[in-house]
């Protein structure tokens, strides 16, 4: 079996394969441009394969090839849709996965702002109107225990500190 033989005229090397030099180093490696494949070593181009090219090239394919190479084409066009809808579908799904974290990230934003408020606010109390602002709210607590209701401090704002300011009790 003869192969090809690296001081061989390049048109032996088989179809996709060139002939490609280092940058640096200047020295020769070889280059599949269908398959991204580089070796050092050149490609294995067999007799039979030479042959068969050779018929290839003078006779043109015969009709099994072509209804192969058809088939191969339309399996490959259908696999790269199918691929390509999934990918679609990816970006769909991370477009809406970003939406809602961006809306999450709002939310997040507008409540740090609001507690940020809130300790501005009770950071600026007296430790007098703090004790009586806890006071207040123990008896808010008692009252609604008495009343058999839940105690909700958000109804006195911040701790009561709002209301108290905007003079209410």
């Amino acid at each position: 079996m003869q192969t090809y033989s690296p001081t061989a005229d390049l048109a032996e090397l088989p179809d996709g394969w060139d002939v490609v030099y280092h940058e640096k180093t200047g020295e020769p490696y070889y280059y599949n441009s269908e398959t991204g494949v580089a070796t050092s070593s050149p490609p294995i181009l067999r007799y039979e394969d030479k042959v068969a090219l050779k018929k290839l090239e003078d006779d043109g394919p015969t009709e099994e090839q072509v209804r192969v190479a058809k088939a191969q084409a339309e399996w490959e066009r259908d696999r790269l849709i199918e691929e390509r809808h999934e990918l679609d579908r990816l970006i769909v799904f991370k477009r809406d996965v970003l939406e809602n974290l961006e809306k999450e990230l709002e939310s997040l934003e507008g409540r740090n702002e609001e507690i940020t408020s809130k300790i501005n606010l009770i950071s600026t109390e007296t430790p007098e109107e703090r004790i009586e602002r806890e006071r207040r709210i123990e008896e808010e607590k008692r009252a609604a225990r008495k009343k058999g209701q839940g105690f909700d401090p958000e109804e006195l704002g911040v701790f009561g500190i709002e209301k108290e300011r905007a003079g209410g009790s």
